[in-house]
């Protein structure tokens, strides 16, 4: 057993050294090729909240996330993301729709080709559900970011 967890772990960290993102929440300076497409899903669990005793401290929540990404050239990429929430905290229990996404990225150098890779990231967005306790109501949400993507010598090896 000791052996067949021994392998486990060190095949598991040897995939998860990928270069292409190697670090799950960070954004990288490529984009797409145009036409590639790519989809990403992505489950957040929110567990053991309290909000209350007894049966209305029960809490169990999950933001569900689907991403479709799009090359449009070799320099710019689209994004748009499908936000969904479940949510059973003992006063609702059930998915609900969330909200949407749309990303917009260029990148301004590539870091294959230069020192620093550099992009821009704009993402407007609307979420209708609360996280907290499943009611609706509208949020609007804006970011904006510059991308700086050092080159990584590990990932040309």
């Amino acid at each position: 057993m000791k052996a067949l967890l021994t392998t486990l772990t060190l095949a598991s960290a040897a995939t998860a050294f990928g270069c292409d993102n190697p670090f799950g929440y960070s954004y990288l300076t490529e984009t797409l090729k145009p036409g590639k497409v790519e989809v990403v899903q992505w489950v957040t669990a929110r567990l053991g909240r309290n909000l209350g005793t007894g049966y209305d401290a029960r809490y169990r929540g999950f933001d569900l996330k689907t991403e479709y990404e799009i090359g449009l050239s070799a320099n710019e990429q689209l994004s748009f993301y499908f936000n969904n929430r479940y949510l059973d905290n003992g006063v609702r229990e059930g998915l609900r729709f969330d909200g949407i996404q749309v990303a917009y990225m260029r990148m301004l150098a590539n870091p294959d080709k230069a020192e620093w890779g550099q992009a821009i990231y704009i993402e407007p967005g609307y979420s209708q559900t609360s996280s907290k306790d499943g009611t609706l109501r509208d949020e609007y949400s804006l970011e904006l970011k510059y991308l700086l993507q050092h080159k990584c010598n590990l990932c040309n090896s």
